[in-house]
């Protein structure tokens, strides 16, 4: 981060998921994570991994543990029929041993073109997919869908969902093919986490009618569900997902303004500032630490900031969606 961006003012009000962001982007480990993802050759980022001259354009330290590749055993339209008639999972079983993988996927230790070179000629008799593992992607080390440069500021909005990855489920709906629906129309009860609901939706009818309908239905399933919540909170205790079963962050963001202050401290630790510095001294004067009162204050601030950039930025990034909507609630019915 350079001199001029550390001294830019954050651009205007943000929302939670734009402060969060803000955070994360002065952490230094998600900086050095997205910088070795942006050293990746392009058709290693992008998987184009049939392309000619991939073999020239990649490096030996690419390790195939970056990604996770299976091959998919290819049987003629009949096979089931010619088995035992039971399911197809139960057939597949069966039959797999008797179809042993051509050895697609990567050995130990192999690096990228190593891998490329020696499966040139297997991948063109088998089906393969090929994916990102999760230790080259951010969601599991920073809780983010896709990776962002850090020099992006504020989060922009077509991102602002890029916490998390929010789920959304889709049974029985309308494909091209032979049965035309690839999941059974009934699930049972056990299949429903207790803040989903399960609708039956006629994609024909007007959208706006439907996101009508849409928001109307979850707007008065989340307050019953709020109301369930404060009555029995331990009917939702010790469950597994996201953010919107217990909200654990704090009951405000930003009081008074703080934010602000605790970026400067992050900028000038990105600008290499020792703590001792950054606590004693305000940039501009030379303060001695025996004589600067703020000191306490500052070593306080800059504990927060430290711990908002490492980890708590991911309880921060909802927080309009839950608590937001909570106190927007509560006083929507305290008005009627």
């Amino acid at each position: 981060m350079s001199a001029v961006q550390a001294d830019k003012e954050p651009v205007g009000p943000k929302s939670s998921r734009q402060w969060a962001w803000e955070f994360l982007r002065r952490n230094p480990a998600y900086r050095d994570a997205y910088a070795q993802w942006m050293a990746l050759p392009e058709a290693a980022r992008s998987l184009n991994i049939n392309a000619q001259d991939l073999c020239r354009s990649l490096s030996d330290e690419i390790p195939m543990s970056f990604f996770v590749v299976e091959e998919q055993q290819q049987l003629d339209d009949t096979w089931h029929e010619k088995l035992s008639g039971k399911s197809k999972a139960e057939d597949f079983a069966a039959v797999s041993p008797f179809h042993p993988k051509k050895g697609v996927e990567p050995l130990l230790g192999e690096n990228l073109k190593e891998w490329h070179e020696r499966t040139l000629e297997i991948r063109k008799e088998v089906g393969f997919t090929i994916c990102h593992s999760s230790s080259i992607l951010p969601r599991e080390r920073f809780g983010l869908k896709k990776w962002i440069d850090p020099e992006v500021s504020p989060l922009p909005e077509s991102d602002t969902d890029v916490f998390e990855e929010l789920k959304f489920e889709v049974y029985a709906e309308f494909l091209k093919s032979e049965h035309f629906r690839n999941k059974p129309c009934s699930i049972s009860v056990g299949d429903i986490e207790r803040t989903e609901v399960v609708l039956k939706i006629d994609v024909m009818q007007p959208m706006h009618y439907l996101k009508e309908q849409l928001e109307k239905i979850v707007k008065e399933q989340r307050a019953l569900i709020l109301e369930v919540m404060e009555l029995k909170p331990d009917y939702f205790s010790g469950k597994k997902g996201g953010i919107y079963y217990a909200y654990k962050g704090k009951g405000s963001i930003n009081t008074g303004g703080i934010y602000k202050e605790y970026l400067k401290i992050l900028d000038r630790i990105l600008m290499g500032e020792s703590k001792k510095d950054i606590i004693s001294i305000e940039p501009g004067f030379a303060r001695s630490r025996s004589d600067d009162n703020n000191v306490e204050t500052m070593e306080k601030r800059y504990d927060e900031a430290i711990a908002i950039r490492d980890a708590d930025y991911r309880k921060m990034a909802y927080f309009d969606d839950y608590r937001g909507e909570i106190r927007k609630m509560k006083k929507s019915q305290k008005k009627d």
